[in-house]
C-alpha cells in the first residue's frame, strides 16, 4: 500500500535521491554494502524496496529521524491509508459524554423546577411563581414540550 502510494506521488528522481540521503546516514563505512543503482522500468519499485530493506536492517537505536521541510511535498492521505479505530473509539467517548451533560443538565432542571414549585397552565409560556422565600421565572417551550429556562430569584 505504502510502495504503490510513494511510487504514484514521488518522481523516480526523489525516490533515488531518498534511498543516496538514506544509505549515506545507515552507512558511512568501508565494509558496509556498496549502492546499487537500480535502472529500468521498475526502477522505483526496487528503490523503495531498497529503502524498506535499510531501514529493516539498521538497528533501532540508529534509525534517522526525517521531517518533511515542506509539507506540500507530502502525499496526501486518505481515510484508507489509516486505521480509523481510535476515531471511532474516541467519538464514542464524546457521545457518552454529550448522553451524560444532557442527562445531568436535564435533572438540574427539574431539580429546579420542583424547587420552585411552579404549576403553569398548558396555555402558559412562562410562569412566575412567588413564595415568602423565592422567586422563580421558567420559561416552557409548549410546542417540543420542554425547560428552556429557570431563574431562581431567591433573596
Amino acid at each position: 500500500m505504502i510502495v504503490k502510494l510513494l511510487i504514484g506521488f514521488y518522481s523516480d528522481d526523489d525516490i533515488a535521491s531518498a534511498k543516496n540521503i538514506l544509505f549515506q546516514t545507515a552507512f558511512n563505512d568501508r565494509d558496509d554494502p556498496r549502492l546499487i543503482k537500480r535502472k529500468g522500468k521498475d526502477k522505483s519499485l526496487n528503490n523503495i524496496q531498497d529503502i524498506l530493506n535499510i531501514f529493516l536492517e539498521m538497528p533501532p537505536q540508529s534509525v534517522p529521524c526525517y521531517v518533511a521541510k515542506e509539507l506540500s511535498r507530502l502525499p496526501p492521505l486518505s481515510m484508507n491509508c489509516f486505521d480509523v479505530s481510535s476515531l471511532v473509539k474516541d467519538m464514542e467517548s464524546v457521545k457518552l459524554h454529550l448522553i451524560i451533560l444532557q442527562e445531568s443538565h436535564e435533572t438540574l432542571m427539574k431539580a429546579q423546577i420542583a424547587k420552585c414549585q411552579v404549576r403553569s397552565s398548558p396555555e402558559s409560556v412562562s410562569a412566575e411563581h412567588h413564595s415568602p422565600r423565592s422567586t422563580c421565572a421558567v420559561s416552557v417551550d409548549m410546542d417540543n414540550q420542554h425547560v428552556i429556562d429557570v431563574v431562581d430569584k431567591s433573596e
